[in-house]
């Protein structure tokens, strides 16, 4: 599987995990439930339908449970259709099958989870799990955006997780790759910090040194230079959004730092995919 150290996009809930005993020895359970989502406005035309799985496996001391919960494209476009599949088996890191229905990929990315989660030099009693999420988080006329989350969990304080996001023009068909001009992040700096301040809190500009990593200062101007981050940006609700994941530019305890830039404020940085996109 696709280990991400890869929203917590807003909806999204880290899945918490803890330790238990448990003695019985490769047994393995299987839970999986299929459900329409009902998420349709006027403007939509691309269908989904969530699947959900869970495989445990007990083995070499642990629990192992593998959870995916996918939606899945049932109809549309077919070059749409097509694309949000073909993300969403790569965020998988699973082969792509044309024809495969929901349910049993997710049967299949659930199994491969729990899998992946059991080994030697494991601690006793443990559970351990991994959870892959991919959500249908945005879509009107223009685009459609998914989200998605990766967490795993193999004992210590805490868990690792990822969040990342992908959106798909819908006159195209096709997943938008490029956002900015080549020289845009240099020149959306300004707007980085102030999102930045945003997300934690800070009034100055300058505290915003107290809260970063990574990053390089001009205490003379107080302008900084941030890296971009390591996932590509996406869209929501015309709103250009950039995802720091844990221990990127700040402390785990920073969560996943978000950067919101409304697309209007940055249109003369944006790329041809994405500045029509701007009302």
């Amino acid at each position: 599987m696709k280990k991400l150290i890869t929203l917590a996009i807003s909806g999204l809930t880290l899945i918490a995990c803890s330790n238990q005993t448990q003695t019985q020895s490769q047994s393995q359970t299987e839970e999986k439930s299929a459900e329409v989502t009902e998420k349709a406005t006027p403007t939509e035309s691309f269908k989904v339908q969530k699947f959900t799985a869970t495989k445990t496996i007990d083995g070499n001391n642990v629990k192992c449970v593998g959870t995916c919960e996918i939606d899945f494209p049932v109809s549309g476009d077919t070059q749409l259709v097509k694309s949000v599949k073909e993300y969403i088996y790569s965020y998988c890191n699973s082969p792509y099958k044309e024809n495969q229905d929901g349910q049993a990929f997710a049967d299949e990315v659930a199994n491969i989870s729990a899998q992946g989660l059991d080994g030697e030099g494991m601690e006793e009693d443990a559970e351990f799990s991994s959870t892959t999420k991919l959500t249908k988080q945005f879509e009107n006329d223009a685009y459609v955006t998914y989200s998605a989350l990766s967490s795993e969990y193999t004992g210590g304080v805490h868990g690792n997780y990822g969040i990342s996001g992908a959106t798909f023009d819908k006159t195209t068909g096709k997943k938008i790759t490029n956002y900015l001009k080549n020289d845009g992040w240099d020149n959306i700096q300004d707007q980085v910090a102030k999102a930045l301040c945003k997300y934690f809190m800070v009034n100055e500009i300058e505290d915003l040194k107290d809260q970063l990593d990574n990053f390089d200062y001009d205490p003379a101007t107080k302008k900084f230079k941030i890296e971009q981050s390591s996932t590509e940006p996406f869209i929501d609700n015309d709103t250009l959004i950039f995802l720091y994941q844990p221990y990127e530019i700040a402390c785990y305890a920073a969560g996943a730092p978000e950067v919101k830039i409304a697309l209007k404020d940055i249109k003369a940085q944006l790329s041809d995919e994405t500045s029509k996109f701007v009302k």
